[in-house]
C-alpha cells in the first residue's frame, strides 16, 4: 500500500495531478467511484 499526496485547490484535490502520479507508476487504468461532485470534477478535468 502506498499513499500519494496530491495538490489541493479551493475545490479539493487536483485530479489531473493525481492521475499523472499514477501514470508515473505505470497505472494506466483506474476505477473512479464517487458521488456527483467527484464525477463532475472528473468530467471537467477531461478524464
Amino acid at each position: 500500500v502506498e499513499i500519494l499526496n496530491s495538490k489541493f485547490g479551493k475545490n479539493g484535490f487536483h485530479i489531473k495531478h493525481l492521475l499523472k502520479e499514477l501514470a508515473n507508476r505505470y497505472m494506466n487504468s483506474i476505477l473512479i467511484e464517487g458521488g456527483a461532485e467527484l464525477n463532475a470534477s472528473t468530467l471537467k478535468a477531461g478524464v
